[in-house]
């Protein structure tokens, strides 16, 4: 028998009472029309059957999904996508009247610089909605290398930190990356040439050199960080009056000790904290993201010559269209996805192995935890318990109801489950995962959708392509602080 451990139970996210896959606002409609029909048909037959055909119609529209939308969700979703690409939202141009500009809503952020006792580093500031973001860089600990007891400690670990997110009001999300890419050589030839000796016995230094000539077709580089996101208005009580008119600038002593407080709580959560990100290597990162054929050279000047990497405002394209498959900017062509539900069935710590691994494509493996406070979690966790509860009552009424099923048992279980761990001091977090993979040629582009599904089936993840939002899966994996949920929250075409 395995004595592996296993992991499971999510919820589905913002879970809502549905009645045969219609919301309640649509049931409420169509109970109200139909009421309506009969008040109506006592006095003209026709008008009432006519509002009867027109709510049928309506159901059909709310019922039948298309990629896991209504239809009618699907055609409002539709229209604003032509109504943006006739008003122009969907393409960028750098050069406006006012200078250089980055896309979408990182047009609106600009970089501080900190200077801490642990040294300098970047912070992202959204002025318009009040946040800060700081991005710590890490390296995993190779699992296949640690013992599984090992392996569990750090994920138990992991899990007590991001419940312990739910007790910092001043956290408004954490948004953890994995970027995979083949290598391009440039900086192993760098730092491998660099540092062979003069003296080195001619073979070593010729099989460093054939190391080094055959790095771009059998390396790759993967790059691991954390994005803390701070929410400046749960500060404001403890900026005194005198130092508000300081700015931003009041907000940085307060933004550092929290930050040191979170890199103390990562360690053995499996990862090792190389620093916090500098202005340039923030600038690099965004820079690389946008073009891609660039990477060997600004991830060079990154480690090597701050001075070259262009400043924050300059980091981003110098144009990009969005389509509705497909996100072009610069030099590359992005397509991202998003889960629709977690896995079903209870799997083990490596489930990712295979999405993370490093592909044939550069690839930014996205998870976004947005934590509840604490005080909030119990009545977070109720209401899904009680949401529950109240679509068993339902399936149970004669004529709309219907019979209950396997999942549906597992559904209310695992809420029981929740509101009990969540009683005894647990988190609440809700958890998204995106996948966005870049190629140079748009020739490679279903190719490199084909590995993204495929490893994703190995991680047992059920992913979809963000038509018509791939934009914003893209923006989501650079480190700048807009995470998922604001992004599609918050960012109107």
């Amino acid at each position: 028998m395995s004595t592996d451990r296993l992991y499971g139970n999510w919820l589905p996210a913002a879970q809502r009472f549905t009645l045969r896959g219609i919301g309640w606002k649509g049931v409420s409609l169509a109970v109200g029309a139909y009421f309506a029909a009969v008040l109506l048909a006592q006095y003209s037959l026709r008008v009432g059957v006519a509002l009867v055909l027109t709510a049928s119609v309506g159901i059909l529209l709310a019922g039948v999904r298309i990629g896991g939308t209504s239809v009618a969700g699907h055609g409002v979703a539709v229209l604003q996508w032509r109504t943006a690409q006739r008003g122009g939202a969907i393409r960028h141009t750098a050069v406006t009247p006012h200078g250089w500009a980055l896309p979408g809503p990182l047009a609106q952020t600009r970089m501080v610089d900190v200077h801490a006792g642990g040294g300098p580093y970047g912070a992202v500031h959204h002025p318009s909605s009040r946040r800060l973001a700081v991005t710590l860089r890490l390296a995993s600990t190779a699992a296949d290398l640690n013992d599984d007891a090992e392996t569990d400690a750090a994920v138990s670990r992991w899990e007590r930190f991001l419940e312990g997110l739910g007790r910092h009001p001043e956290v408004a999300a954490a948004v953890a990356v994995v970027e995979t890419a083949p290598a391009s050589g440039a900086e192993l030839e760098a730092s491998v040439l660099g540092s062979v000796c003069a003296e080195a016995p001619p073979d070593c230094a010729a099989l460093m050199a054939t190391v080094v000539a055959a790095s771009p077709a059998v390396a790759a580089r993967t790059e691991t960080r954390l994005t803390l996101v701070f929410d400046l208005a749960a500060w404001g009580p403890q900026i005194p009056r005198s130092q508000r008119g300081k700015g931003i600038e009041a907000y940085l002593p307060l933004l550092d000790r929290s930050v040191t407080g979170l890199e103390s709580a990562l360690d053995g959560c499996g990862v090792t904290v190389l620093g916090r990100a500098t202005a340039a290597q923030l600038a690099a990162a965004v820079r690389v993201a946008f073009d891609p054929a660039a990477a060997g050279r600004m991830e060079l000047a990154a480690t090597e010559r701050p001075d070259d990497v262009p400043a924050w405002h300059l980091a981003g394209p110098a144009t990009a269209v969005e389509y509705a498959e497909a996100y072009a900017h610069d030099s590359g062509l992005s397509a991202s996805f998003v889960w629709t539900a977690a896995p079903r069935q209870f799997v083990p710590s490596t489930v990712l192995d295979a999405l993370t691994r490093p592909g044939s494509f550069r690839k930014r493996v996205v998870s976004t935890y947005v934590p509840t406070l604490a005080q909030h979690a119990m009545t977070a966790a109720s209401a899904r318990q009680r949401g529950q509860r109240l679509t068993a009552a339902f399936s149970r009424m004669p004529v709309i109801g219907r019979a209950r099923t396997a999942q549906d048992e597992q559904d209310s279980r695992a809420a029981d489950q929740a509101a009990a761990e969540v009683a005894l001091g647990a988190g609440w977090v809700a958890q998204t995962v995106s996948v966005t993979v870049t190629v140079l040629d748009e020739v490679d582009l279903p190719a490199a959708i084909a590995e993204v599904e495929q490893t994703a089936g190995r991680s047992q993840l059920r992913l979809r392509r963000m038509a018509r939002n791939h934009a914003a899966g893209f923006l989501a994996g650079l480190p700048a602080g807009l995470d998922l949920h604001e992004l599609t929250r918050r960012w109107a075409r």
